[in-house]
């Protein structure tokens, strides 16, 4: 048997009042009842539709959770009063969908359906356009329709639809989507598989992601354009991904960012590392490579001896550049007389940020404790409780100051290297190290990107959907990305 994707529909009720605040009132209910009788009626519906109702007024109120229709009191008696802006409360309002959508990630369902109910003929417009940009900057995929009703009778108004079927031009979307379940159900041939895929987008895309041809780097044939990993490691899950940015794709350039992690053996601690290789060092790949690798090895070698408090950074980031200088010593082709290479010259080809990340997997409190350390402007962030981007370490170019591309890389660390900064990560908390790529489209976790991964990342999604999430297209922001994140459970 046909087994049908859930249909989301959210019904997102201007609460403002206009002046005439118990009539709108009561039309308000008596359309909403409507609704939710019309889909009890249908089968299809029934079976396929859940229902969420969200009111708009100062902020966003949930009336009703989403739920099958069968579930849901059709009397919710939608309060209407105070002049507040519907247009304010969308924001909220996405996170309460973005909750659902959490939720709703082990069922197979179809992209959220919203539609905006408004008595307000003379700003519809205007305000339906607002809501639709603040919903879809979060949840882009979702369809978007409004109505304008009439508050004498629950039925939209004449010049903002046909006939006199309020539902029908309510929910025409819904609509459609019952007519495509029935001939579903009757289809013998249905493939037995499910599933699909959409690349992300956060704002205007750009034309890179539709219109670039990705090419190979000739001379870096096994060096692959994209890696990830999802693991279970006890009391975490991990994700990691790195993705080629599509200028490298465009030139033919090999990614530069990298990553690893390790367990101690004792299994205490999870080492996390991510690294950046400098884009005007011509193979700074490699640099990027070894210093994961051997970073993490020297890492999980120093935590079998002593706690994270202990850790020596400054010697061990002196051993990092010298690995750095020993690779370049191997690889860097110059005349005999001009070596030993000095760590500027190994630099121009060999260059690399990185940021580690100690978790201890035995919670004080509930707590895991967590050491960051940094060189350069990789960054660590801490996503609390699936909403607010906390940053681990200092934020690039945050603040009023201006703005630089300049940054410390390994081998030329220098001896101010800064402390590691310890913090906590809670059980609805999620750590993520990543490098610039990533990090400057994020900015201060504020925008729209920061809603979109936070949104995206608030549980652990698929190995395969976290790394199309980290390669989302956003116009200007064409850099390698690497995120590695960890999940408390």
């Amino acid at each position: 048997m046909t087994t049908l994707p859930l249909l989301p529909i959210y019904l997102l009720v201007d609460l403002a009042d206009t002046g005439q605040a118990p009539r709108k009132e009561r039309a308000l209910n008596r359309l909403v009842s409507a609704v939710v009788d019309r889909l009890r009626a249908d089968p299809v519906l029934a079976g396929c539709v859940r229902l969420g109702v969200i009111g708009l007024a100062e902020t966003a109120i949930r009336f009703q959770p989403l739920e099958p229709p069968e579930g849901i009191d059709n009397d919710l008696r939608l309060p209407v009063g105070g002049a507040g802006s519907s247009v304010a409360a969308v924001p909220a309002a996405c996170q309460l969908v973005a909750r659902d959508r959490v939720k709703l990630a082990k069922h197979r369902h179809r992209p959220p359906l919203f539609v905006f109910l408004s008595d307000d003929a003379l700003g519809i417009e205007e305000r339906s356009a607002r809501v639709e940009k603040v919903l879809t900057e979060t949840h882009h995929d979702a369809t978007f329709g409004s109505v304008l009703y009439d508050i004498d009778t629950p039925q939209p108004s004449a010049h903002r639809a046909e006939g006199d079927d309020a539902l029908r031009a309510t929910l025409g979307e819904m609509e459609r989507f019952a007519d495509a379940a029935r001939a579903a159900l009757t289809n013998d041939e249905t493939p037995p598989w499910i599933g699909g895929f959409e690349s992300y987008a956060v704002g205007d895309p750009g034309n890179a992601a539709r219109t670039v041809l990705p090419k190979p780097d000739r001379s870096e044939w096994d060096r692959r354009d994209t890696v990830l990993d999802g693991v279970h490691l006890g009391a975490v899950e991990l994700r990691a991904a790195s993705v080629r940015g599509w200028s490298h794709r465009y030139y033919g350039v090999v990614r530069q960012d990298d990553y690893a992690f390790r367990l101690t053996e004792d299994e205490r601690y999870l080492v996390a590392v991510v690294s950046d290789g400098v884009s005007s060092a011509t193979r700074s790949h490699k640099a990027a490579a070894l210093v994961t690798r051997v970073g993490a090895e020297l890492l999980a070698d120093r935590l079998a001896r002593s706690d994270a408090d202990g850790v020596d950074w400054v010697t061990m980031t002196r051993q990092l550049s010298d690995e750095v200088m020993k690779l370049g010593e191997r690889i860097i082709d110059v005349e005999p007389d001009q070596r030993p290479l000095d760590p500027r010259e190994v630099a121009a080809h060999l260059a690399a940020t990185v940021v580690f990340a100690i978790i201890d997997l035995r919670p004080v409190d509930d707590v895991m404790p967590v050491h960051t350390f940094a060189v350069g402007d990789s960054a660590a962030w801490i996503l609390r409780d699936g909403a607010r981007w906390e940053p681990a370490r200092p934020v690039k170019n945050a603040g009023d100051g201006p703005a630089t591309a300049m940054t410390r890389a390994l081998p030329l660390a220098g001896r101010d290297l800064g402390r590691p900064v310890r913090g906590r990560l809670g059980r609805s908390d999620v750590l993520v190290l990543m490098s610039d790529g990533l990090g400057d489209p994020l900015g201060e976790g504020r925008g729209p990107v920061g809603r979109f991964l936070a949104t995206a990342w608030a549980r652990p999604p698929a190995p395969i959907q976290f790394a199309a999430q980290v390669d989302f297209a956003r116009r200007s922001h064409d850099d390698d990305r690497t995120a590695l994140a960890v999940w408390p459970v």
